[in-house]
């Protein structure tokens, strides 16, 4: 079998005892490569606006910093600094999560329509195929009585 032209005999035999139609196979190859790339596109896109988020975080948080760095003229005017720098931040992760579940919200919302829409074109395909598949079995069914 390491001759090409074996290989070749092999899979010619393969094909004329299961027979196939090519349409079916390259349509359904077609469907899911499209599901594919709207799954892609809706993974891309969540990861952009989740990088877009980290990124304003991260200057936001460099903000705030800048006003703790400052020097003060009284002990205690350092002690309210901390106390602005803390409630910055704790706002500040309060919007970002916020931020991140939305965009969650909306990466799920579009892999669950996806998925739907995936799986209603797989039950389409499946029954054109087992219609298709039953005509040569219903024309044979007299012949063999």
């Amino acid at each position: 079998m390491t001759n090409p032209n074996e290989f070749s005999k092999v899979f010619a035999a393969f094909q004329n005892a299961f027979p196939f139609d090519q349409k079916t196979i390259e349509e359904g190859a077609k469907t899911m490569a499209g599901f594919g790339e709207r799954f892609a596109s809706v993974g891309f896109d969540t990861v952009s606006k989740s990088s877009e988020i980290a990124a304003r975080a991260t200057q936001d948080s460099i903000a705030n910093l800048r006003g703790v760095s400052v020097v003060r003229d009284e002990p205690s005017d350092y002690a309210q600094a901390m106390a602005d720098f803390a409630q910055s931040q704790f706002e500040l992760a309060v919007r970002v999560a916020e931020e991140f579940g939305v965009v969650a919200q909306q990466a799920q919302t579009s892999a669950v329509e996806l998925v739907s829409k995936a799986n209603e074109a797989v039950h389409q395909q499946a029954a054109v195929n087992i219609n298709s598949a039953s005509k040569p079995t219903k024309a044979a069914g007299p012949k063999a009585a």
